[in-house]
């Protein structure tokens, strides 16, 4: 499973690569399993939720981004 990532702090979608963040769901970048959790781990290890995992079967959703608020 890939997943796409949050970032809450940013109300943004991670671009491929770890290259940057964006707004748009078009450009946002899907992660293979492993690396996606490294990535969530690594920024929320100091105890605040700052990026969040969104599974592809989720993603693909047109209402995905309103599950944060966003339109």
């Amino acid at each position: 499973m890939k997943y796409a990532i949050w970032c809450v702090e940013r109300s943004s979608w991670w671009c491929p690569d770890r290259f940057g963040y964006t707004r748009l769901k078009e450009e946002a970048g899907l992660y293979e399993e492993e690396e996606a959790f490294e990535i969530v781990r690594d920024a929320n290890q100091f105890g605040h939720i700052y990026e969040c995992l969104v599974p592809d079967s989720l993603f693909k959703r047109e209402d995905v981004t309103k599950l944060f608020g966003v339109a």
